[in-house]
């Protein structure tokens, strides 16, 4: 029989390509991994026993975050296998992590197929643990399931109760996290980076610490000291203050000795020709006295003249003045004339008063000021021959 050669067709991508295409569906899965692991942790951590499930009804609204579909998830979850069930979001978030990482996304497979073993494990470890206030159930933090494996174990070991389930508790632990460890895919020397990185982390965290409170000390030293440099500033300044006040004090209590200089009188001046002919001695000023012209005179508010009349009253007198003016014309031009006097029946004429002296002013004091040698100058009698 023939054979023929089947022609066989290229590969829809190349190798790189499909390499490619194969890491980011990794990371996708990774990253839905992620999200289913977000979703059960806050399926798990809003779980209340009042929320209606599977084996409770009720009419009180629902207060897992995710509802009805989470109220029913969480509610069996908790019954089994109680707190075990966190291991559930821990390794859906490790492998997650891992495949969007590329880190360690080959041991999904072979890592994954004890995750049941380790569930069981940590739900009996919870079932040894004492209860809190809050959980309010008839099982124990590790569900029936686990329940019912720790009192079998707690059974076959030959020792007292309590003794028991301390020292099973402790290898219950230990065996815990070494199957957790491996199902979430760690491996020996990661495990002994993050050892590391704890150990420097906390030696970090302490040696931060005490920076932070040797800063502290050390601000409190130096607050202490410039508080105390102040201190010492304010007192010495005080001090300061309360010696320039005794000071001040001690000069306003000395008195002034009220020293005037000796008056000296001047020497007489040498007389010359003119100065021989006699003219009246002009009058002596006290230097202290003020002049009249050098001050202004107070006025008398006593004889002050009185507020002028309105425009009303002004007009009224004039119009009064005007009607007496007219009555006085025509009774004048009627009167008879009068009769002459005799000269002994006129009575004695008497002078009329001075107006007044006006009040001095400065140009009047200086003109009679000026006039006055003059005047004695003229009335001086002039000189006669003796015979």
């Amino acid at each position: 029989m023939a054979s023929y050669q089947v022609r066989q067709r290229d590969p829809l991508f190349d190798q790189d390509t499909q390499a490619v295409l194969e890491r980011r569906g990794k990371e996708l899965v990774g990253a839905l991994l992620v999200l289913a692991g977000v979703l059960a942790a806050m399926m798990l951590f809003s779980y209340t026993p009042e929320d209606p499930s599977w084996m409770a009804a009720s009419d009180e609204p629902v207060q897992n975050w995710l509802g009805r579909i989470g109220a029913g998830i969480a509610s069996p979850l908790f019954v089994i296998i109680g707190h075990g069930a966190w291991l559930l979001p821990a390794a859906l978030l490790a492998w997650g992590v891992r495949l969007i990482t590329h880190h360690g996304e080959e041991r999904l497979v072979s890592r994954m197929i004890f995750f049941p073993i380790a569930v069981a494990t940590a739900a009996v470890y919870a079932a040894l643990l004492v209860p809190g206030a809050q959980w309010g159930q008839a099982f124990g933090l590790g569900g029936h399931f686990g329940d019912m494996i720790a009192g079998s174990l707690l059974g076959i070991v030959p020792v007292s109760g309590s003794i028991g389930l301390k020292l099973f508790s402790l290898v219950l632990a230990g065996v815990m996290l070494a199957i957790s460890c491996y199902v979430l895919g760690f491996t020996k020397p990661e495990l002994r980076a993050i050892t590391r990185f704890m150990w420097l982390g906390t030696v970090a965290v302490y040696v931060g610490i005490m920076n932070l409170l040797g800063r502290g000390a050390s601000a409190s030293v130096n607050g202490a000291r410039l508080a105390a440099e102040r201190s010492r500033e304010r007192r010495a300044a005080a001090m300061e203050r309360a010696a320039e006040l005794a000071a001040w004090e001690e000069q306003q209590v000395m008195e002034d000795d009220h020293y005037y200089a000796p008056e000296v009188e001047a020497p007489p001046a040498r007389g010359s020709f003119l100065s021989r002919i006699r003219r009246p001695a002009e009058p002596e000023y006290d230097a202290y006295s003020p002049t009249p012209e050098l001050f202004e005179m107070e006025p008398d508010w006593e004889n002050m003249p009185q507020e002028a009349p309105s425009d009303d009253r002004i007009r009224a007198r004039i119009s009064q003045a005007v009607q007496n003016r007219k009555v006085a014309a025509a009774a004048h031009d009627y009167a008879p004339a009068p009769e002459p006097y005799l000269a002994h029946d006129l009575p004695e004429m008497m002078e009329e008063p001075e107006p007044p002296p006006a009040p001095p002013s400065v140009l009047a004091a200086v003109a009679k000021r000026l006039a006055r040698p003059q005047r004695a100058a003229q009335a001086a009698p002039e000189p006669r021959p003796e015979p």
